[in-house]
């Protein structure tokens, strides 16, 4: 760094700390109105992590970090953004939380949030229509809701020989969000078992 510093010819130099990171954390939610109206659905933690890659193993709950709420209103606010967003921080091995970045778009993980009875794409268009929140759309998470990323997680996971084929079946099993199965569309799934190798 040092050396890299004696080449730079700028007149200030913004040097961030190394961020050892123990997980990310992620908020997945709407802004309508000019970034004026803001609901936060779910927030997610990695269960386990990968170096230079996302996990497809987290656990969701009910949005909880009220001091970061306010910044992220008065981002959305700047912007003006109406849509559907994922915000995501790196969590350091003292706990403390740096931001990352804002994903404006919907995002894989916000369908966890449609599974755990909060449709954000129908929220997000209910709110624009209206103009409000005529209510609360907060749902109660229960503890352990946990979502999966299938076939990514059985190949980081079993293929590397890092979990047992029966503890990966029971976690599956037990997901709440499995994010290619559901009983009332199987096709998504179907086509994971066809595509197996190419998805995982």
């Amino acid at each position: 760094m040092k050396s890299a510093y004696d080449k730079i010819r700028a007149p200030k130099v913004v040097i961030q700390k190394f961020i050892d990171k123990k997980n990310e954390y992620c908020i997945d939610g709407f802004a309508a109105a000019k970034g004026t109206i803001m609901f936060n659905a779910i927030e997610s933690r990695y269960n386990y992590l990968i170096p230079g890659y996302y996990s497809p193993y987290m656990t969701i709950q009910n949005f909880s970090m009220d001091e970061l709420k306010s910044g992220l209103e008065g981002m959305m606010c700047e912007v003006g953004f109406e849509g559907i967003y994922s915000v995501e921080f790196l969590i350091d091995q003292d706990d403390t939380y740096y931001f990352s970045e804002i994903n404006f778009r919907n995002s894989t993980w916000s369908y966890a949030a449609t599974k755990a009875g909060m449709n954000l794409p129908v929220l997000w268009a209910e709110t624009m229509l209206k103009g409000k929140l005529e209510k609360d759309p907060t749902k109660k998470i229960e503890d352990g809701f946990r979502a999966m990323v299938e076939p990514i997680d059985y190949g980081k996971r079993v293929t590397a020989g890092n979990t047992e084929w029966g503890e990966w079946l029971r976690d599956f099993r037990e997901a709440k969000c499995p994010f290619y199965y559901n009983e009332n569309d199987i096709e998504p799934f179907l086509y994971m078992c066809r595509n197996w190798e190419l998805l995982s």
